[in-house]
């Protein structure tokens, strides 16, 4: 059976269950809470994501590069801890 559609309340047989990763499982519990703390909802993410954004420019705790158009000779985006 393949294991994406396997019932996780059923035992499993033969299919190996991926390791546990507490930094992977913070992460995933804080995108959850964020998520619900924005109803779910695409448009209110980004608004949030934004906002946090603009003030860790501010701060300047990090530099952002902006990406260049589709088709330039630098395409860059990334967000790098100075």
């Amino acid at each position: 059976m393949d294991a994406r559609y396997r019932n996780p309340d059923q035992p499993t047989r033969g299919v190996t269950q991926m390791k546990q990763d507490q930094l992977v499982e913070e992460v995933r519990s804080a995108r959850k809470e964020i998520s619900r703390e924005c109803e779910h909802d695409i448009w209110k993410l980004y608004a949030r994501y934004t906002v946090v954004q603009t003030q860790m420019k501010t701060e300047g705790k990090r530099r952002f590069i902006s990406q260049s158009p589709v088709g330039s000779k630098h395409e860059v985006s990334s967000v790098t801890s100075e």
